[in-house]
């Protein structure tokens, strides 16, 4: 049966051909043309779009090819185990948009270089963190918890899961409960009323056993993803130390991080921004960027760059380096030392990053994003700038 151009991008053994040719890949291929000659049509096409993101000059060596396979492999399979639910056709496209992203993300070291010739003391540094534990709350109670976890609430307890199954814990019916996530770590919680919250690294989230009955009232420092449960009668409010959401029944992401950017999302639904005496009505696709002072301007924006944490990636475009390796700080609990350094305010990053729990796998994806270099010695990291190149012609 002959295949298509985009099954091909499917196939991983395609990919490592094309990507690594062999001499046992050449041979598997040729018989494969010769059973079916359409299929060489289908191969040129193939190739026309791995044009598009990788330069056909000798741009990378051999070990950056054996990386670029590692993540097109790993991210389809990832993006094939999320996508369960729905039918064959609609898994194939996204393992084939899977694959051309986790190739982008490669390819932008092709595209883009720093500005400025770096120097030897153009370097940032960073420090591995000992990671706290989860915490969790309940009138006098404490629970502490190593790995990642997702909470359900019930009437009289917390259901409580991990990778080794799930737990039933008391809570306190009349006390407001406490769920603290430190950096390296993140959770998921449905609330009382069916609100299902993702919390982000170095979040903490505040919530009462039941809610009333005037409001839904949740108070967050840090970050987090909320599917608001639909409640017209009762609205629901996202309370943060400079400013408030309220919501009805919607879809939105609330950035409150201390020494960050104030940020609200809006995915789907209706949402305001409170900041004093000011009220932003917010349409989906929005993103509200509140000042220190309560000013807040807002924009149209692609919501995927602020909401794909929750599906384990970050997609970045045009984003200072300082910025991602604050996002890198809050998931894998490390200290950089980049604040204030003007030799690295040139160096971006365009394309997706994908949140494994190789330390070595992320640091070597930035780098080939941003034309940069690093080594790991036991805890410390070492980022440098690369002197300035060429695109090739």
């Amino acid at each position: 049966m002959s295949r298509s151009y985009i099954q091909l991008l499917d196939d991983a053994k395609f990919l490592e051909w094309r990507m690594a040719p062999n001499e046992e890949l050449n041979a598997y291929w040729d018989s494969l043309q010769q059973q079916d000659p359409s299929l060489q049509k289908m191969i040129v096409q193939a190739d026309l779009y791995l044009k598009e993101f990788i330069s056909d000059k000798k741009s990378f060596n051999n070990a950056d090819k054996e990386f670029l396979l590692e993540s097109i492999f790993k991210t389809i399979e990832d993006q094939a185990n999320r996508k369960l639910t729905c039918n064959r056709k609609t898994i194939t496209w996204q393992k084939y948009v899977a694959a051309a992203s986790a190739i982008l993300i490669l390819a932008t070291s092709i595209l883009f270089f720093t500005k400025e010739k770096s120097s030897d003391a153009d370097v940032i540094t960073g420090s591995q963190l000992d990671t706290d534990q989860i915490q969790l709350v309940s009138g006098d109670k404490l629970f502490q918890f190593e790995e990642n976890i997702d909470i359900q609430i019930n009437e009289s307890s917390f259901e409580v899961t991990t990778s080794a199954g799930t737990n039933e814990l008391s809570l306190d019916a009349n006390s407001v409960n406490k769920l603290t996530v430190p950096y390296g770590k993140q959770s998921k919680i449905r609330l009382p009323d069916g609100s299902l919250v993702w919390l982000n690294a170095g979040s903490t989230l505040e919530f009462p056993s039941t809610f009333g009955n005037a409001q839904r009232e949740i108070k967050l420092t840090g970050e987090i993803y909320i599917e608001v449960a639909t409640d017209r009668k009762k609205r629901f409010m996202v309370q943060t130390p400079d400013f408030t959401v309220e919501a009805t029944g919607t879809a939105f992401n609330v950035s409150a991080y201390e020494k960050a950017e104030l940020s609200a999302v809006l995915v789907e639904g209706k949402i305001s921004v409170h900041t004093g005496g000011h009220v932003t009505e917010m349409k989906p696709n929005e993103l509200a960027i509140i000042d220190r002072t309560g000013k807040i301007e807002t924009k149209t924006v692609n919501t995927e760059s602020y909401t794909s944490w929750i599906n384990g990636y970050l997609t970045f475009e045009d984003t200072p380096i300082t910025r991602v390796l604050a996002h890198i700080e809050r998931y894998y609990n490390i200290e950089f030392d980049y604040l204030d350094n003007p030799n690295f305010q040139d160096v971006t990053c365009t394309g997706k990053l994908y949140l494994t729990e190789n330390l070595d796998h992320i640091m070597r994806s930035v780098t080939l994003m941003t034309n940069t270099e690093y080594t790991l010695n036991d805890k410390t990291i070492i980022i440098s700038k690369k002197a300035r190149q060429k695109t090739p012609q």
